[in-house]
C-alpha cells in the first residue's frame, strides 16, 4: 500500500473514485428534491378543485399515495415558497432533510421538537405486573393470560 500512495496513477484513481461517489450522491439527493418539488407543484395545480382547498388536497393525496401528511405538506410548501429550485444556495451539500429543517419549518414546529417518550405494551405490562398477577389469581374478567413460564386460566365467575 505504501508504494501505491506515491504512484500518480493511483492518486488519479482515488480522486476519480471520490469524485464519482460525490457526484452520484448529489444526483440522488437532487433527484429526490426535484421529485418533491414536482409533487408539490402537481398538487397545487388541482388544489382549487378540492372543497377545502390545499389543506384537503394535502390530506387526500397523502392518504391515496400512502405518504405522511407532513411529507406532502412540506412538498406543497416547498413548491409554493420556492417556485424555482435554483433559489436555494446550498450547492452540492443539499438534501431534502436540510431543506425541510432550514427552509420549511420554524424552530417551534413539532417536527423539530423532541418526541415524547412512547410506552410500549411491554412497558405497560411491566408497570402493572403486580396488578395483573393479582387480578389473574382472583379469577376476574374471564380472561386467559399467558406469561413467560406461567399460565393463568380464569373462569367466568
Amino acid at each position: 500500500m505504501s508504494n501505491l500512495i506515491n504512484q500518480d496513477w493511483y492518486k488519479s484513481l482515488i480522486e476519480d473514485c471520490e469524485s464519482i461517489i460525490v457526484e452520484k450522491e448529489f444526483e440522488h439527493r437532487i433527484s429526490l428534491i426535484e421529485g418533491y418539488h414536482q409533487l408539490g407543484n402537481r398538487i397545487l395545480q388541482d388544489s382549487d378543485k378540492f372543497e377545502m382547498g390545499t389543506e384537503q388536497a394535502v390530506q387526500e393525496v397523502a392518504l391515496a399515495i400512502k405518504k405522511s401528511r407532513r411529507t406532502i405538506m412540506y412538498a406543497v410548501k416547498f413548491a409554493k415558497e420556492y417556485p424555482e429550485l435554483n433559489m436555494l444556495n446550498e450547492g452540492k451539500n443539499i438534501s431534502w432533510t436540510k431543506i425541510v429543517r432550514n427552509y420549511l419549518t420554524e424552530p417551534t414546529d413539532p417536527i423539530l421538537l423532541p418526541l415524547p417518550t412512547q410506552k410500549t405494551m411491554a412497558d405497560i405490562v411491566r408497570q402493572n405486573a403486580d396488578w395483573l398477577v393479582e387480578t389473574m389469581k382472583q379469577g376476574k374478567n374471564g380472561i386467559t393470560f399467558f406469561l413467560p413460564n406461567e399460565r393463568f386460566e380464569n373462569e367466568i365467575l
